[in-house]
């Protein structure tokens, strides 16, 4: 796979591009997809708010995959503060998969993420607990979920 390049979108949040084929025919011109690379928790807020409404989750699941895949980076993915407009089901999602991390990892949660909560109960998705499916995925979730009341399933914190 090619090497990432940064691109010139936002100074706030790392964009990187990535090179792909659109086809296995070697003639068939190449073309570029942003790749989202968190650096810091902080970044979460602005790389929710800019994907689509079901992709909610990726920015989440890319610093997952960032805090796993670059564990000497994990000191500067802790520092910062959430934006002070950040919505508060997105604030809690990022300090629910961050207090997991941390706990998991033996990390200090950065004290701006330690009493963050959602209104209401929520997957990581930002969907209601309201169904059997979403009350499935509670029930699977880490214990530390309940204090931020955002769930996920514990294995998602795995994800490579």
């Amino acid at each position: 796979m090619p090497i990432p390049q940064k691109s010139n979108t936002s100074d706030a949040a790392c964009h990187m591009k990535r090179t792909v084929a659109t086809s296995t025919d070697p003639e068939t011109t190449k073309h570029t997809v942003p790749v989202f690379r968190s650096r810091a928790f902080w970044e979460l807020p602005e790389a929710i708010a800019e994907v689509q409404i079901g992709m909610k989750t990726k920015p989440l699941v890319q610093f997952i995959m960032d805090w796993n895949h670059f564990p000497q980076d994990r000191e500067e993915m802790l520092s910062g503060e959430l934006p002070p407009d950040c919505p508060t089901d997105h604030a809690a999602a990022i300090a629910s998969v961050v207090h997991a991390l941390c706990d998991r990892d033996g990390y200090e949660l950065p004290q701006c993420l330690k009493c963050l909560r959602a209104d209401n109960e929520i997957t990581l998705s930002l969907h209601p607990v309201a169904t059997p499916f979403t009350r499935k995925v509670r029930s699977l979730s880490p214990e530390i979920c309940h204090e931020h009341k955002v769930f996920y399933e514990a294995n998602l914190l795995d994800t490579k």
